[in-house]
């Protein structure tokens, strides 16, 4: 066990620790501004998202939780086999220098925070880095094996057809192993993911894509009701807490965040690039928002190419003749080849589902009652989509999805029945406003509310 924790099993277990440190932080920072902001929109008359039912989990630290283990396992996990890959790498220089170059492995991070001025990423990045160093540097032979080698490479050009996908490597996953079966660990996966993660997601939106950003008024700054009204029409919601706001109106008029503000002035199309500008100036989460996109899609499946010749070298170890090592050695590759062409292979079950319901803009009415009849989700949730291209006459086969036991069905009925934008489809979205939906769902809710040109109190 020793042995273990002094390779890359200890690089691993110190990268999910910073990781998690990091993302209970952040996570407990975004809850507790987003519970601020819910009383404040409460106050002002507003539905508040994720709503008055998440007032006391915003308040515990059961979001902080959510953090670590999302961010420990994602930027933790995965951030911590690439900064191990890279030391390894620098490793492999013969004499001496294999001895010495691991140790630029802790430039990274530094590098990091030269790039994004987040030096709590690169506090938690740091430890882990020069523990990959030490890893590296202290090896016997300082040589990486060629079976892990191999493996490593075989998974990162497995990863190719998800990351050239032109749906998108996320999708990809939900499509093909979320929401593939009726029931199972996967399907569990994706509904700890859409109940929990919304709170670490907050730590990671810039602030244009947060939950109904809110802004306070300054008094001085003018008429009031004119300036909310402006700011209601890009999405901006007035405040009388500023406690509760994520953005201030100040004179002149002008938006203002912390050091960043841009003109209030001008047309709507100028108040709106007004706005955009200053979400992409003050986007502080943008290195984390990165930084753990890139663990989470080329470093954890290096943790699982790491494990897997692991289990083959294992194996080795127990055959004595260098044939039955051979043969441990042709498992581990033979597991990650199939794995391999089993992402690059698109299911047929899933072309025709798509060809159906999601490659045409006017799907069949028949197909689509029958793919919300479907036993897969992923049949479902595209059904539920097509529904809403169809338009009116498919409200009461979409207020019946929104009590599917799928969270991503419900979310798509919602979003959906925003899309029809009809009377009956209005007011279905109202009340779930007032229930107590899923945050998700209700934010579907909101937002195909607001396309439809509905605001608070009308």
């Amino acid at each position: 066990m020793f042995r273990t924790l002094r390779g890359p099993g200890g690089v691993w277990l110190v990268g999910v620790g910073a990781g998690a440190v990091l993302g209970a932080a952040r996570t407990r920072e975004a809850a507790l501004h987003l519970l601020a902001k819910n009383r404040a929109l409460l106050d002002a008359g507003i539905p508040a998202l994720p709503g008055p039912g998440h007032l006391g989990t915003l308040g515990s630290w059961a979001p902080a939780g959510a953090g670590a283990v999302f961010f420990g396992l994602s930027l933790g996990l995965g951030g911590a086999a690439l900064l191990a890959l890279l030391a390894a790498a620098l490793g492999l220089a013969p004499g001496r220098a294999g001895r010495i170059l691991p140790w630029g492995t802790a430039l990274a991070p530094l590098g990091l925070g030269l790039w994004g001025r987040d030096w709590g990423l690169v506090a938690a990045a740091e430890p882990v880095a020069l523990a990959a160093a030490a890893w590296a540097a202290g090896r016997p032979g300082r040589r990486l094996p060629a079976l892990r080698l191999a493996c490593a490479a075989l998974t990162l050009v497995g990863l190719l057809p998800w990351a050239l996908a032109d749906e998108g490597p996320f999708i990809r996953f939900r499509d093909r192993v979320l929401l593939a079966r009726e029931t199972g660990p996967a399907l569990a996966l994706n509904t700890f993911y859409y109940r929990w993660t919304l709170y670490p997601a907050e730590a990671l939106k810039p602030l244009a894509a947060r939950s109904q950003p809110t802004a306070w008024a300054n008094p001085a700054a003018g008429d009031r009701a004119a300036l909310c009204g402006a700011a209601a029409r890009v999405g901006l919601w007035c405040v009388d807490d500023p406690s509760g706001a994520d953005v201030r109106i100040e004179p002149g008029p002008r938006l203002v965040l912390g050091p960043a503000e841009v003109p209030w002035t001008g047309t709507p199309q100028a108040r709106r690039q007004a706005w955009d500008e200053l979400s992409a100036r003050a986007d502080r989460a943008r290195p984390l928002r990165r930084v753990t996109a890139v663990s989470l899609f080329y470093g954890c499946p290096l943790v699982l190419a790491g494990l897997l010749s692991g289990l083959a070298v294992w194996l080795g170890a127990w055959m004595p003749h260098p044939g039955h090592r051979k043969a441990a050695a042709l498992v581990c590759a033979a597991l990650l080849g199939g794995l391999v062409a089993a992402v690059a292979r698109q299911p047929p079950w899933l072309v025709r589902v798509r060809q159906d319901l999601a490659d045409i803009p006017t799907p069949e009415a028949g197909r689509v009652e029958a793919a919300l009849r479907a036993r897969r989700p992923v049949a479902r949730f595209y059904g539920a989509q097509a529904a809403g291209r169809l338009g009116p006459g498919w409200e009461a086969a979409l207020e019946a999805a929104l009590a599917d036991p799928v969270i991503n069905v419900r979310y798509a009925a919602a979003q959906a029945l925003g899309r029809i934008a009809s009377p009956r489809a209005r007011q279905t979205l109202k009340g779930l406003l007032e229930s107590p939906a899923d945050w998700y769902v209700r934010e579907r809710a909101w937002s195909g509310l607001r396309r439809s040109g509905w605001r608070p109190g009308r």
